[in-house]
């Protein structure tokens, strides 16, 4: 329920604030596309490390990586566009 009012709210923000020059989702997408493959590919190998020794933990910084490297980009990109402006 909570994902259509983001939706929601993004949409509407998005309309509201609509770049004069045209920047391709394509990169950004790719980069997210990336960002997610590697993170289920690290979690598959800590699924299979823990399977085989015993471990049972991602790691201390797993959680601040994901989310610096997927909200970095994203502001990268936000920068980008501001700035094209």
């Amino acid at each position: 329920m909570n994902s259509i009012y983001l939706r929601m709210l993004i949409q509407r923000s998005l309309q509201t604030y609509n770049p004069s020059l045209a920047i391709t989702a394509a990169p950004r997408t790719d980069c997210h596309k990336l960002i997610i493959v590697f993170t289920f590919s690290y979690i598959e190998f800590q699924t299979i490390r823990a399977a085989l020794t015993g471990e049972h933990a991602l790691g201390v910084l797993f959680l601040p990586i994901v989310l610096v490297s997927l909200f970095g980009t994203l502001g990268f990109y936000i920068k980008k566009s501001i700035k094209s402006k």
